[in-house]
């Protein structure tokens, strides 16, 4: 049962009461704490610890990631014999729907009575129609992914018109597959500025095939017309 959720998402959760925004606290392995503005969702998103940063940035450049959301609901599961809150680290939008996140580290995921808890809470919310997944250090920091993604936001600060970008979205459409160094060669831009558009939102890459470099090929992430964020998913799931 959901009893609370984001601002954000309420235009999918009408009449559920809004949570109130918290500030961020200290916590076990919590060594990097803040908020990172995402261009997806057109704000900046709080990241409680160095895992759900490391996730956060990862998702923010994934191609298949439309919206995110941090803390999105509190949920009321029972446990046994007792009613338990719980509120989930993320919650994304990809081609299939809605789906929460919670993020735990491999010493503690693997517990028996943690394995019990992801159970339930993935029952409730499959029962409202939302997925569930737990995901761990070894997943989101596994290479080459992790380079690969610290490699874009590396490249964040590069600075790219917006006749060459659109220019670089032209070449990249109307070539299927096209490298990352044919694409430098055709647009005159250099690798920094090619990663910067992946930063942005308007091109994609594979970020887990191996590591960035010449050979990547490139894509287009956006159609003409497509926008990201919670309000697109509104739109595409008629919420």
């Amino acid at each position: 049962m959901i009893v609370a959720c984001h601002p954000s998402l309420s235009f999918a959760f009408k009449g559920v009461p809004e949570m109130k925004p918290l500030h961020n606290r200290p916590g076990w392995h919590s060594s990097r704490q803040g908020r990172m503005p995402s261009r997806i969702e057109g704000r900046s998103i709080r990241s409680t610890s160095s895992l759900q940063f490391d996730c956060m940035q990862w998702l923010e450049v994934d191609p298949g990631t439309w919206a995110m959301c941090e803390r999105p609901l509190r949920l009321r599961c029972r446990f046994g014999e007792a009613w338990r809150s719980h509120v989930p680290d993320l919650l994304i939008g990809r081609e299939a729907g809605l789906e929460c996140i919670d993020l735990a580290y491999e010493c503690n995921a693997g517990l028996p009575e943690t394995e019990v808890r992801w159970q339930v809470i993935g029952t409730a919310l499959t029962a409202i129609g939302i997925g569930y997944r737990v995901l761990t250090e070894r997943h989101i920091r596994r290479q080459p992914l992790r380079g690969n993604v610290a490699t874009v936001f590396r490249a964040r600060h590069a600075r790219v018109t917006r006749k060459a970008a659109e220019a670089a979205a032209a070449l990249v459409g109307a070539v299927p597959a096209l490298s990352a160094h044919e694409l430098m060669e055709q647009s005159g831009l250099d690798a920094n500025q090619v990663w910067f558009l992946v930063r942005q939102g308007l091109l994609a890459v594979d970020l887990e095939a191996a590591p960035l470099g010449p050979a990547t090929r490139v894509s287009l992430r956006l159609d003409p017309g497509q926008r990201f964020g919670m309000g697109a998913m509104a739109c595409r799931f008629g919420s």
